[in-house]
């Protein structure tokens, strides 16, 4: 197995279902708050631990995560002081109300047993949303105009402790929109010694890391969410990479990056480990796995 020196730890196994997973995410998140992480990053594959992002239609990805996002909060301390925002409007009334029947909120035609529960229903701390498109900021014309609206006008940061980002990941401007509450969030912590974190869920910041998005696409706004990704600490993370040796990047803070190898009858074997985050998932496909058979 190749791997770096570091201060001894406790090593998390890999989960093997995701009531386990569930408690790890949990325990490093309030490790990871106890320690001052103001910005970190949970990621996985909702849909299945051996699953990579994609492999499910964009909407039962998103209430799947949904789900265990309610899971890992269920049980943190001080629930009422979490505020939790979604994507948008409709998402954030699909977490508090659930829908039953032939159309969702969105009017798209939904499959004909479509449903999903009120999973936030019973939830005792504060919700809202990340952005709420319309004409003006679709087409940009709010930016012209003067009228754009951000997180921070509908946001008090002053009642919470953890704000958690549920998948910002359909668009560009719920990644900025959280870039936003982020800088409000940090600009608070520098004046008072109680300090506030930021968690994304699933936003699949390796895209906004990497060069998925071309250097033209509205680069104004991408450059510094760029700088933003990659300031992100991994507190809870799995992805997995496909092939005829499938493997996985799995890290549990506070503990090591590590990568697992399947091996038949579900074994998983470590074969790299080190302290520091890989810079992206492409060195971890070109030059970590090649290495570690």
């Amino acid at each position: 197995m190749t791997t770096n020196k570091k201060k001894s730890c406790r090593q998390y196994p890999f989960p093997a279902d995701y009531d386990v997973m569930v408690q790890q995410a949990r325990q490093a998140l309030q490790k990871a708050i106890e320690d001052g992480v103001d910005l970190g990053e949970i990621q996985f594959p909702p849909g299945g631990l051996d699953l990579a992002p994609g492999d499910l239609e964009g909407n039962v990805e998103c209430t799947l995560t949904a789900t265990v996002l309610r899971k890992i909060l269920r049980g943190m301390k001080e629930e009422e002081k979490i505020t939790v925002l979604f994507p948008d409007p409709t998402e954030l009334k699909l977490a508090k109300r659930g829908q039953t029947g032939m159309c969702a909120p969105d009017g798209v035609a939904p499959p004909e047993v479509y449903q999903t529960d009120p999973l936030f229903e019973d939830w005792r701390g504060m919700m809202n949303y990340l952005d709420d498109p319309n004409a003006l900021s679709v087409s940009g014309l709010d930016k012209i105009f003067g009228k754009s609206a951000t997180v921070n006008d509908r946001v008090d940061i002053n009642g919470s402790n953890l704000f958690v980002c549920a998948y910002p990941s359909g668009n560009i401007a719920e990644l900025t929109q959280t870039r936003l509450l982020y800088e409000n969030v940090r600009e608070e912590n520098e004046s008072t010694t109680k300090k506030k974190s930021l968690v994304v869920v699933n936003g699949e910041l390796d895209r906004t890391r990497s060069n998925y998005y071309p250097w033209f696409w509205n680069k104004n706004e991408m450059e510094p969410l760029r700088e933003f990704a990659q300031s992100f600490e991994g507190i809870y993370f799995i992805h997995n990479f496909k092939g005829t040796t499938p493997a996985v990047l799995f890290r549990c803070y506070p503990d090591d990056w590590r990568v697992f190898r399947r091996r038949p009858n579900d074994v998983v074997e470590c074969v790299w480990s080190s302290s520091t985050r890989p810079k992206s998932l492409k060195e971890v496909a070109l030059e970590i796995l090649p290495k570690c058979p």
